[in-house]
Parts: structure tokens; C-alpha cells; sequence
């Protein structure tokens, strides 16, 4: 079993890359706002035809971004959520 000492490491190290990621999905969602606003006031201005060949590639590179990113949240949430049980077991026991 590991000692408390390095489980609140661990658990730092978790919550610096939850937090890293939460603040990429944040960019990414400013990213997605900005982009709705360009969208918008090319409608508005009807030329929606340029829409789809400006933004396509910006689109494919938000929805990957997010979706690795999401992943990645995820996976450090369950090391946090295991490193947080661990510490409750070692403090239980102390």
C-alpha cells in the first residue's frame, strides 16, 4: 500500500491535469462560440455557401480536440477518484 505522502502527490498530479484539461474544453468552447457568431452574420448576410468550405477544417479540428480532450478528462478523473479512495482507506486506518 502506498504511503499518504505519495497518494496526495499522486492526487495533486491528477487534479494539475483535470484542471489542464478543463481549461482546454473552456478554449475550445470559444473557439466553438466564436465560431457560431461568424456563422451567424453570414446568414444573416446570406452567404451561407461560404460557410461550409471556411469553417469545415476548423470544425473537424474543434471536434477532435474535443474529444480527445473529454477522453483524457475522464481517464484523470478515475486516477483522482482512485487515489482519493486509497487516501480514505490509509486515513481510516491511521
Amino acid at each position: 500500500m502506498k504511503k499518504l505522502s505519495d497518494l496526495t502527490f499522486d492526487l495533486d498530479c491528477e487534479m494539475g491535469a483535470i484542471e489542464s484539461r478543463i481549461e482546454t474544453l473552456i478554449d475550445v468552447n470559444k473557439s466553438f462560440l466564436m465560431l457560431v457568431n461568424v456563422i451567424d452574420n453570414k446568414v444573416h448576410r446570406n452567404q451561407e455557401a461560404l460557410i461550409l468550405e471556411e469553417w469545415h477544417r476548423e470544425l473537424r479540428v474543434l471536434s477532435e480536440l474535443m474529444r480527445y480532450s473529454i477522453k483524457d478528462l475522464q481517464q484523470d478523473y478515475k486516477k483522482a477518484d482512485s487515489i482519493t479512495g486509497s487516501l480514505f482507506r490509509n486515513i481510516k486506518k491511521a
